[in-house]
Order: C-alpha cells, then sequence, then structure tokens
C-alpha cells in the first residue's frame, strides 16, 4: 500500500483519522479514503473538476447516498494535490468536510443548492449555519484553533482573487461567500481567544511530515 499511497494521521488514540491519498489519481477519480474509529464506514475521496464545475462549487464538499450511506468526499485536483502537500487551507477543508459527517449533518442533508442559499442568508443577516461552525469547531479539535483561522484567512484571500480574475468580484453571492468567512473567523478567534495571526506563522509548502509532526 505505501508504494500506491502517501499517508497522513490526524489526531491521536480513538479519535484518530487516518487518510490514504493516491500518489497518481485513477481515471475513475478514485483518490484514496478516510478511516477511523469515529466513522461508521471509510470515507472515500474522490477527485471531479467537471462535477464540481457544474454545481458551481470550488474546492469541494461531502456528500452521501440518499440512503445515508457511502460517505464521499469530492475534492478539485488543485485542492486534492495542495492536501498532500500540506497547504493549511487545504488541510482545512479536508477536517471540515470530515467534521460535517462526524458530526450527523449528512443524515438528512438539503439539496446542495439549498444548503448553499441557506449559508448565503445566514451571512446576510451577520451570521453563520450553526452546521458550518460545528463543522469548524471539530477541525479545530484536530489542527488547533489558531491554524484554523490561518487557514480561513488563506482561502477568503484565494477566493477574492479568483472572484478577481474571473470578473465576479462585483456578484452579492460572491460577496456574501466572503462575508461569511470573515464571520467564521472572527467566530473562531473568539472562541479560542485568539488575536491576530502572523502570516508567518504558517509555510503553504510545508511537507506532510512536518505538519504530521504538530497534530
Amino acid at each position: 500500500m505505501s508504494r500506491d499511497f502517501s499517508f497522513m494521521r490526524f489526531g491521536k488514540g480513538p479519535n484518530t483519522i487516518e487518510a490514504f491519498l493516491e500518489r497518481k489519481v485513477r481515471k475513475s477519480g478514485f483518490a484514496g479514503f478516510v478511516c477511523s474509529k469515529r466513522f461508521r464506514e471509510d470515507i472515500t475521496i474522490v477527485v471531479n473538476d467537471t462535477l464540481l464545475n457544474e454545481y458551481n462549487v470550488r474546492r469541494g464538499y461531502i456528500t452521501m447516498r440518499e440512503d445515508g450511506t457511502y460517505p464521499i468526499i469530492i475534492l478539485e485536483t488543485q485542492t486534492f494535490n495542495e492536501i498532500k502537500r500540506g497547504v493549511p487551507s487545504a488541510r482545512l477543508l479536508l477536517l471540515h468536510e470530515i467534521g460535517h459527517y462526524c458530526c450527523g449533518h449528512l443524515d438528512h442533508p438539503p439539496m446542495l443548492e439549498s444548503e448553499c442559499q441557506m449559508r448565503r442568508d445566514y451571512a446576510a443577516q451577520n451570521s453563520v449555519s450553526p452546521e458550518e461552525l460545528e463543522a469548524d469547531s471539530f477541525a479545530a479539535d484536530y489542527l488547533g484553533g489558531e491554524y484554523v483561522v490561518w487557514a480561513l484567512q488563506d482561502s477568503m484571500e484565494k477566493r477574492m482573487a479568483i472572484d478577481l480574475m474571473e470578473g465576479t468580484h462585483f456578484d452579492s453571492c460572491n460577496d456574501l461567500t466572503l462575508h461569511e468567512y470573515q464571520l467564521r473567523i472572527d467566530i473562531i478567534n473568539e472562541r479560542y481567544g485568539l488575536g491576530l495571526y502572523d502570516d508567518e506563522d504558517y509555510d503553504d509548502n510545508a511537507d506532510s511530515d512536518t505538519l504530521e509532526s504538530v497534530l
């Protein structure tokens, strides 16, 4: 297995989460899996840029079959590669999506379009959906609150850059998405009693072994 997969571990003891990621994504899109004693079943990872573009989803999301089984995290190619390289914003996305599964948010999931609209409605009222906050807290339990704040800031800045490049920075939906990022940052900052993050605290090019040593 070590010849085909790269390996990373988050947490310790019975709460340990282990991820096995393909060094080269298969033609079917299969890219690995995540396992833990916390899960009812393994979570499959699939890379599918076309599907994400069709749903207008950036980076990735987690979903399940209608019968509540077979969890699957769908990622874009760049995000998948960033997870393996140890980019904080990508690692956060992985743990955040796993958090949705572990917190039971997928037991009766809304349609993706409805979920996106719900999150925008919360942001318009200067709030964040409870599910998003739970998933952030789950990630913070593994990565640390300061790590999550920095990664959210990095994700927000990358989203702003993409919107500028694509000329969609005046879109009201995108404005609400950026506002939600800032609200999540503020909430985690307050919840964990943190100050402002330092750009030099984390290295986007850190390798997996370095990150595993501090998780």
